[in-house]
């Protein structure tokens, strides 16, 4: 018992944290005073459990990114992401846990590479100079992430970190739509009835919020498959509905295409596919049976040209026509938007200085044709970096959920600018840290079993904690 107290009051500190921020608004100073209070037991988990102190608050607090920003902009999480780089870092190297760059590592590697050489023909400089320290911060986390393995039970800590931050902001979300006062009511009449989270003076945005909810959903969702008693696939089913209540009322359409393409993923590559098509049926009815904001966005997408989308794409078109090989430079596309927008007519104007509400348009415009195959590429072996988990395996299910989440993620994409947003690159450090975990075991096992038993063969798995029990493979 004596090595459990260190964790629980870790635990009740941050739900004292949490209560503060949701009472106060965006007052963080409460907050700050219990993290200082708090600094010697944290201090003690970042040299020992950096995964957990301060990795894991990160993916807890993530959800609540934007809304937890000091007066200058710059975000908690923001913070304690460079905290978990340089604190793994440190004791991967002192612990000698360090591992070489995938091939996944280094297409990022040149991507950023790419990002940073823009800087020399940027349209933009100050634009560029404005935006190239967020994607560098992103890739020294991902690069730690990567190559410095996690132990499984930590990752499994990271998992339930990343639901119940998700849950929590669900919650919320939900909490805050359903007792909103009369102005904010009508606010929200004038906005289509969306959902908008919103603590002290910080807003989040209804997509970012409701994309932040696709990776957790996958685990979730994953562990309700797997899960063998009645009161563990209550909970879980509990914890689905709550999310997708919260993705309901936020009538992101973006969100709504991801959770929809990584649950037919899900149906066709799992062993539990029947099991996921029939509760599919279920919100799909209930969506289209009632009247609901989700379902009038729908329908006035058409009218409105996808809220505009169309006629920022089509500048986005124009200016890629002029700069379309290297393109105009990081950070940039707010900038030639300006510049092509009485140049190209559009039937749904979205106004001046519009962001590109689509990756694909973002990154061709901003790092022409090269950086779009770079960001295609890097994208496409975040999804086949697991291939090496076999069905057999008790990590088969999670390699299901986050190659489901990365799909998800570069749909939500398409409608909103996600590249440099957290969440993003939190579905990619999950993956490589997987890939880490697992990659390693794999290269363990025969050395043990020949150390043990005199002749290499297969080393017998330890048995899995329940929430990670394999099930047999059918299909």
């Amino acid at each position: 018992m004596h090595k459990l107290w260190l964790p629980w009051l870790i635990l009740f500190g941050l739900a004292l944290g949490c209560a503060a921020l949701l009472v106060l608004g965006s007052k963080i100073g409460p907050i700050a005073a219990l993290a200082v209070a708090l600094l010697p037991m944290l201090a003690y988990f970042a040299i020992t459990r950096p995964f957990i102190v301060p990795y894991a608050i990160y993916v807890l607090l993530l959800p609540f990114d934007n809304v937890l920003a000091f007066s200058s902009g710059t975000t908690l999480t923001k913070f304690l992401g460079i905290a978990s780089a340089g604190a793994i870092l440190l004791w991967g190297i002192g612990r000698r846990r360090v591992l070489g760059p995938s091939t996944t590592l280094w297409l990022c590697a040149l991507l950023v590479f790419w990002m940073a050489a823009s800087l020399l023909w940027a349209f933009d400089v100050k634009a560029s100079m404005s935006i190239i320290p967020t994607y560098v911060g992103l890739f020294f986390l991902y690069v730690v992430l990567s190559v410095v393995r996690v132990e499984r039970q930590d990752y499994v800590i990271l998992l339930i970190a990343m639901v119940v931050g998700s849950i929590v902001a669900s919650m919320y979300g939900i909490a805050v739509f359903h007792n909103q006062s009369a102005t904010d009511a009508q606010a929200l009449a004038d906005n289509l009835g969306r959902m908008e989270v919103k603590i002290g003076d910080n807003t989040i945005d209804p997509n970012a919020y409701s994309d932040a909810i696709l990776l957790p959903f996958c685990i979730l969702l994953t562990w309700g498959l797997r899960s063998k008693d009645l009161i563990s696939k209550a909970a879980t089913l509990a914890g689905i509905v709550v999310m997708l209540g919260a993705v309901y009322v936020s009538a992101s359409r973006g969100a709504i295409l991801a959770i929809a393409t990584a649950v037919g993923y899900l149906i066709i590559r799992s062993r539990y596919r029947f099991v996921l098509l029939a509760c599919a049926l279920v919100p799909t009815i209930l969506i289209f049976v009632t009247q609901s904001a989700l379902i009038d966005r729908f329908n006035e997408a058409q009218r409105t040209g996808g809220a505009g989308r169309m006629g920022i794409w089509s500048v986005g078109m124009a200016a890629f026509q002029h700069h379309w090989l290297i393109g105009s430079g990081i950070g940039n596309y707010r900038a030639l938007y300006d510049t092509f927008f009485i140049q190209v007519y559009q039937r749904y104007s979205g106004g001046w200085g519009r962001p590109s509400h689509n990756l694909i348009i973002q990154v061709a415009v901003e790092m022409g044709v090269v950086g779009l195959v770079l960001v295609l590429t890097f994208w496409a072996s975040n999804l086949f970096a697991l291939r090496h988990i076999r069905p057999n395996s008790e990590w088969y299910d999670y390699r299901l959920a986050l190659e489901a989440a990365t799909i998800g993620i570069f749909v939500a994409a398409l409608s909103i600018d996600l590249l440099w947003f957290k969440l993003t690159w939190l579905v990619f450090g999950t993956v490589a840290q997987l890939r880490a975990l697992t990659i390693t075991a794999r290269a363990r096992a025969p050395a043990l079993a020949k150390v043990r038993g005199g002749r290499a063969r297969p080393a017998p798995r330890a048995a899995p904690s329940p929430t990670l029990q394999p099930g047999r493979v059918t299909g």
